[in-house]
Parts: structure tokens; C-alpha cells; sequence
């Protein structure tokens, strides 16, 4: 558990600052370019055969669902918003935004605000700590008062603990106004913000009256709100969302890092594949490289209202069945290397028991055989054998560990015909 909220926190705290400073992006137009950026989008011929391979997009998109269906049985019982909406994952993101600017403790956060609001934790930064550097925190010792899974004052701690950062956000949306250029909030924040699909954000005007404190409380419930459709509907999020964000993150990486060197700040973001080998070093797997290109390109775009400066953007929202056969392929591929092999599997063994290790092995075999079909068989076949285990934690109460059985039975069930449909296919 501590290494997965760790994992947690440090996405979070990636996509929270990259959506903290803002930049021009081709993605913050008026109506009718957001309009013609959406035609030429749809009217470009993508070859997907590659991708797809042998199953139909009707075979994928079952398959999805029947992925789908699982991780929420999952996700209900492990409760997920306990695990991330806690003091340990908010101090950890306040952190990271503190040591992109300095690693100081009191250059990230205005010790009168934690003094008057949380004083817990100004007791443990500022008294203990010292109000130094971010190396002597002992982040589970930071204690904001956040009953695990209380979202809002998740949020807010986040906002006051990084007050700092919220200034400097302010500073420049305001410095591009100033010189009567587009801010950066409106053109860098707002499109990258709203390719999580989690609606219009506001104008620079009404974000910036929040203070340095509510902007980024506000910015920590935009990235909410998409932690909760991820929970509430993992699989079809991630496959609607991917394309649109592969689409708008590279421009705004670009744009923010040359903001940043002009200011003389030594924030350096990395690209979509520096992202991802990043966090393949934090579960201890060597990521493969995305076509980042191909990803963004498998979707549908259409025109929607957004807080640039502009008021439209190009959405983009992904197909489904490409885009889960994509991940799938991704998946393999990262099986397919030996050193991968036995991260994951020492990580499958340490979470459900021994008793899937026979189901890893097929998955890996599957992989480096290139069979789509087997392989989602058996990644289902995973996902079953995880909730089995989960049922049979003699922690839970017996009423508890019977409707567990009863959900294994139902994703047993699900099994099942996904590997009848695998024996008709053969």
C-alpha cells in the first residue's frame, strides 16, 4: 500500500504542476479555427490494422467492458479514494511543487496561513523542520487532518500548502496580460487542464481573484474530478482521454519549460517520453517509448467551449476499441522484456499470492508469442484471481469475504466467455 500511494502521489504531483504553469498551445483558438483545427483532424485517413491485429473492434470493445467490470469490483472494495485523498498523498504533492522551485519549505507556502489553518503541520514544517529544506520532511509525519477519502479537504490542503507556487501561477497569467499578450493560464493551464476532460475551466480573471491559496485549491479539484471519473469508470476514461491529452501535452511542455527559461527558473518538464520513463523508474520497469503522435491521432475531434482565452478548443475523444488495443499492445510490449518480466511479477506475487504466478506466466508467454487473443484472456484471468484474493483476506469480516466470493463468482463467469469466444476464434 505504501509504494502504490506513492506511485499515486507522484502523478499527481506531476500532472499538478504541469497544469500550474500555463502556455500557448495551438489548442486555445476562437470558434471557427477551433472549427477548421477539428475538420482537418477527422479528415485525415488512419490505418489502424496494426493495432487491431486479428480482433475486431467489436471483440476489443467487449473485451474493454469486460476489463472494465472487473477493476470496479476492485476498485469498490480497495477504495480508492481512501488511498489517495489522505495527508500523506497532499504532503507529497505539496513537496514536489516546493522542489521545483527551490526545496525550501517556507519558500513554498506562507507559514501565517498553516499557522492559522493547519497547526499540526506547522508544528511538525516550521518547528520541527525548521521551515527548511524539503530533505529533512518525513512526509507521513505531516498531519493536515484529512480523514482518508475526503476530497475537499484534500483540495484544500494542497491550496495552502502551496500558496507559493500559487503566486507564482498568478504572476504569469498576469505578466502576459501586462505586456497585452494572451496570459499563460488562459493558453497553457486551461487547454491542458481540460484534455483530462473534466469540463470548461474558468477565465484567468475569475481563478486569479481566488488568491494565491484558492487557485490552486481549484486546480487540485479540476485534477480531482479526474481521479473520480478514473475510479468511477477506469478503463473507458483512460481510452477517451489519452488521445486528447497525447495531443495537447507536448506544445505545453514545450512552452512552459521556455517561459520557465526566461524567468531564469530552473524548471525543466520532460516530454511525453520522459514523463513515462520517469514513472517507469518510480514501479521499478523500463517503459517503452509511445508513439505519441499515433496515440493522439486515434480519436475523434469535435469543438468545444473552453476557459482560453479564445473560449474553444479541439477535443479530442478516443476510439475505444483502438485506443485499448494500443494500451494492450503497450502492455505486451513491456512484458516482452526480461528485466520487466520479473519486476512485475515480484510485484503480482507480493499483492495477490503465489497462487498467480502460473496465470503471469501465460500472460508473458502470450506476449512475447504476439497473441493478442490469449493475452487479454489471461489479463482478465489476473484481474479475477486479484479479486479472489482480496476476498479471501482473513482481515475482512465474514460478511465481507462472502460478497467477495459472490463478486469472484460473477468475474469467473466473465471469464469464462471470454475464453469460449478465445476457442471459437481459434
Amino acid at each position: 500500500m505504501k509504494t502504490t500511494r506513492k506511485v499515486i502521489a507522484v502523478i499527481l504531483s506531476l500532472v499538478m504542476s504541469f497544469s500550474a504553469f500555463g502556455a500557448v498551445t495551438a489548442f486555445a483558438v476562437t470558434e471557427s479555427a477551433a472549427a477548421a483545427d477539428a475538420e482537418a483532424y477527422n479528415a485525415v485517413a488512419r490505418d489502424y490494422s496494426d493495432v487491431m491485429g486479428s480482433v475486431s473492434k467489436e471483440k476489443a470493445t467487449d473485451y474493454a467492458d469486460d476489463l472494465n467490470g472487473l477493476l470496479l469490483k476492485i476498485f469498490e472494495k480497495v477504495d480508492l479514494k481512501s488511498v489517495i485523498y489522505t495527508d500523506q498523498v497532499a504532503t507529497t504533492i505539496i513537496r514536489a511543487l516546493g522542489e521545483l522551485l527551490n526545496n525550501s519549505i517556507v519558500n513554498t507556502m506562507d507559514a501565517s496561513g498553516i499557522q492559522e489553518n493547519y497547526p499540526e503541520a506547522y508544528e511538525y514544517l516550521f518547528v520541527t523542520c525548521g521551515g527548511g529544506s524539503w530533505d529533512a520532511v518525513d512526509n507521513s509525519q505531516v498531519k493536515w487532518g484529512i480523514t482518508p477519502g475526503d476530497r475537499e479537504a484534500f483540495a484544500k490542503a494542497i491550496g495552502y500548502g502551496s500558496t507559493n507556487f500559487g503566486s507564482l501561477v498568478i504572476f504569469a497569467g498576469s505578466l502576459g496580460a501586462f505586456f497585452g499578450q494572451e496570459d499563460v493560464y488562459s493558453n497553457g493551464l486551461a487547454p491542458l487542464v481540460e484534455s483530462l476532460h473534466v469540463g470548461k475551466m474558468d477565465a484567468f480573471s475569475t481563478a486569479m481573484a481566488l488568491g494565491n491559496a484558492g487557485i490552486m485549491e481549484y486546480i487540485a479539484n479540476k485534477v480531482c474530478d479526474a481521479i473520480d471519473a478514473l475510479i468511477a469508470d477506469p478503463v473507458n476514461y483512460v481510452t477517451d482521454v489519452l488521445p486528447d491529452l497525447a495531443r495537447t501535452y507536448p506544445a505545453s511542455v514545450t512552452s512552459i519549460n521556455t517561459f520557465a527559461s526566461s524567468l531564469g527558473a530552473s524548471i525543466s518538464l520532460p516530454d511525453f517520453n520522459g514523463l513515462v520513463a520517469m514513472l517507469g523508474e518510480k514501479i521499478g520497469l523500463a517503459l517503452p517509448e509511445i508513439d505519441v503522435e499515433t496515440l493522439a491521432g486515434m480519436g475523434t475531434a469535435s469543438v468545444v467551449e473552453s476557459g482560453s482565452a479564445g473560449g474553444y478548443r479541439t477535443q479530442i475523444n478516443g476510439d475505444k476499441a483502438v485506443v485499448f488495443m494500443a494500451v494492450v499492445n503497450y502492455v505486451k510490449e513491456t512484458l516482452s522484456v526480461k528485466d520487466n518480466q520479473y519486476a512485475l511479477g515480484r510485484l503480482i506475487v507480493e499483492k495477490t499470492g503465489y497462487a498467480s504466478t502460473e496465470t503471469y506466466d501465460s500472460m508473458v508467454a502470450a506476449a512475447k508469442d504476439d497473441d493478442t487473443l490469449l493475452f487479454i484472456s489471461n489479463l482478465l484471468g489476473l484481474v479475477e484471481e486479484a479479486a479472489g484474493n482480496i476476498g479471501a483476506d482473513e482481515s475482512l469480516s465474514g460478511f465481507a469475504q462472502f460478497l467477495a466470493k459472490i463478486l469472484e463468482f460473477f468475474a469467473k463467469i466473465q471469464k469464462f466467455f471470454v475464453d469460449l469466444l478465445l476457442r471459437l476464434t481459434r
